[in-house]
């Protein structure tokens, strides 16, 4: 298994343009919700922290289900699982819109309701991501450009036309932006479920008599074997690793930036958007450069220059005093992460059998996203004792550090290795079952 990358069209295959269509929709209606949330919120209660909690209550299933629902990922048909997701946060979310659009809306009823499309969220964007190598023309090739198309998608959706919308129709009616996610939903299912009968179809064409299903191992047995897989191959290991630490130095700045945007540059409300807006346009660049980047020098040169750039956007806020250094380290900060993350994910469904993608990949995700509870907390402890530069200058430097001790574990070199190393695994496994 070579990690080699060549020259591509803008097609990567017609399957993935129609999931790319859908998931930019679905992208776009998530983005709509975001905005008008927190804005449904703070019209149903005055408790802060609730109001708070409504903005973060989708992410919590990810810590209880996460290894559960990659285990149904990797049991299951996974566009089937996602059409029938969208399909069912459809109809709960038109359910919300109508309780709020004849009054009988209530905050409990608003966490309840978010806390159902986070268990959703948690199955349909593993299987989202375990599919997309099958439905890549040229997997081995294309997935770096298949990846940011999808992260440029979900930045537009969900940081540039969603929010703004999803307050304008919220001042139309709160309701407005729940009918429009709602929809947004709706169609992602009925498009998602069209390219799940075709490929069921040509399935069927190729292999008519249908083949005995091997004994199933218990839900348990498989997550194990998801959990060992990853924790057996250093590279994915240092990955997921690198990942949970970018995680905790970025939620420690972010969970104070506003702090930060007012106190240390002595702005308002439209220059915090404005900042926020960086961010989101050096997510863009990155999503639209990686693939040629990669292909030039290599996934791992790339993550160790993406690593760079998030650490000199962390130092870059800590030292300046100026709004457009500012917004220029926060648009090197997108820039950095998002490259990171398409390198980093592409690798993982390079590497990993088809078979397992949804385990590992929640696997991973679990380490990446468990700390950054700890890192919200943690910048707001930092603010407290040492001031608000202090979560930057600090996760700078240990960005740095992450920087430095990470270039020789994931260098081209060590990357082509660890394919080798899988390609063999995988060849013995395959010659296992065959006997």
């Amino acid at each position: 298994m070579r990690l080699r990358f060549q020259p591509g069209g803008l097609s990567f295959g017609r399957d993935f343009d129609r999931l790319w269509t859908a998931a930019s929709v679905s992208y776009l209606g998530d983005g709509v919700s975001m905005a008008a949330l927190p804005l449904l919120a703070a019209s149903l209660t005055g408790n802060a922290a609730l109001v708070g909690l409504s903005g973060t209550v989708t992410s919590v299933p990810w810590l209880f289900l996460g290894l559960v629902s990659g285990t149904l990922v990797d049991r299951w048909d996974r566009l089937r699982v996602m059409w029938i997701v969208d399909g069912v946060r459809f109809l709960l979310v038109v359910a919300l819109a109508v309780t709020v659009a004849t009054g009988h809306a209530d905050i409990a009823l608003l966490l309840g309701a978010g806390l159902m499309l986070g268990i959703g969220q948690t199955l349909f964007d593993t299987a989202s991501q375990a599919t997309v190598p099958s439905l890549v023309a040229e997997r081995g090739k294309k997935l770096e450009g298949a990846n940011g198309r999808l992260s440029v998608s979900q930045t537009v959706g969900e940081q540039f036309a969603g929010p703004p919308a999803g307050g304008l129709l919220f001042a139309e009616a709160a309701s407005a932006p729940l009918f429009a996610n709602a929809a947004s939903f709706g169609i992602s299912a009925l498009m998602i479920r069209k390219l799940a009968l075709r490929r069921r179809a040509a399935r069927t064409a190729m292999a008519p008599k249908p083949a005995v299903p091997a004994p199933r191992a218990s839900m348990p047995h498989e997550i194990r074997e998801g959990v060992a897989w990853l924790l057996r191959h250093r590279t994915m290991r240092v990955l997921a690793v690198t990942v949970g630490v970018v995680n905790l130095t970025y939620t420690a700045g972010s969970a104070v930036f506003v702090l930060y945007v007012r106190r240390e540059l002595h702005l308002g409300p439209p220059a915090y958007g404005m900042l926020l807006a960086a961010t989101a346009v050096g997510a863009v660049l990155g999503g639209l450069l990686v693939e040629r980047a990669t292909r030039s020098l290599g996934p791992g040169r790339i993550l160790s220059a993406a690593l760079g750039l998030a650490t000199a956007s962390r130092i870059g806020l800590a030292l300046t005093h100026e709004v457009f250094a500012a917004a220029g380290a926060l648009l090197l900060g997108g820039m950095g992460i998002t490259v990171f993350a398409v390198v980093s994910i592409s690798f993982r469904q390079r590497l990993v059998p088809d078979r397992l993608q949804g385990r590992v990949l929640s696997a991973y995700r679990m380490i990446a996203l468990s700390t950054e509870p700890l890192g919200g907390a943690l910048g707001g402890i930092l603010v407290d004792r040492m001031g608000v530069r202090a979560p930057f200058l600090i996760g700078g430097g240990l960005l740095a550090l992450l920087t430095l001790v990470t270039i020789p574990l994931l260098s081209n070199r060590s990357l082509r290795e660890a394919a080798e190393t899988e390609r063999e695994e995988v060849a013995r496994y395959e010659a296992g079952s065959q006997t």
